[in-house]
């Protein structure tokens, strides 16, 4: 029985076939592509999407969702806002200078569970990741224009043993 499955695929074909996964309760993994996410997850990066569970989502967690040009993109939760009886997620790209807007729960497909980067698997639950994750969100909040500010003080925390794992 072959367990793991290989596909090549444009963005749109991608976006399809992992709303399509996601929505049948399956995990997938793919390759990250570009730098909006960078330094926690990195172009290369493998990641790892589960279905989103909206009342699991929190603060600083990476979601996969659809902009409004129709571009599927991962990037973080950075403030969740009550309308009506739903939550809606700010989100926001790590480096970007502006934030992709609020989506709805029906718009959120999936969340990042985990990625590999050579050849070691981080968990986005693990304490630490968990730290690093909601100190990028209140960056994006606190400092949505200044992403070189906080470039400077991950290279700094890459200097200490509990953060290098995560960072380098």
């Amino acid at each position: 029985m072959i367990t793991e499955k290989s596909l090549s695929c444009d963005t749109q074909a991608f976006s399809a076939i992992a709303i399509d996964l996601l929505g049948d309760g399956r995990t997938l993994r793919f390759t990250a592509k570009g730098g909006s996410m960078d330094p926690l997850i990195r172009d290369g990066d493998t990641l790892f999407l589960a279905p989103a569970n909206l009342s699991r989502i929190k603060f600083g967690d990476v979601v996969f969702f659809v902009n409004s040009e129709g571009m599927p993109l991962i990037h973080r939760v950075i403030k969740t806002q009550k309308r009506g009886k739903e939550r809606w997620l700010l989100i926001r790209g790590d480096r970007g200078n502006r934030v992709d807007g609020y989506f709805p729960p029906v718009e959120v497909f999936g969340q990042v569970i985990a990625f590999e980067r050579a050849g070691l698997q981080i968990r986005a639950d693990q304490p630490v990741y968990r730290f690093l994750g909601r100190l990028a969100a209140w960056r994006s909040r606190a400092f949505p224009t200044s992403p070189r500010f906080f470039s400077f003080i991950y290279q700094w925390m890459k200097r200490i043993p509990t953060f290098k794992h995560y960072l380098s």
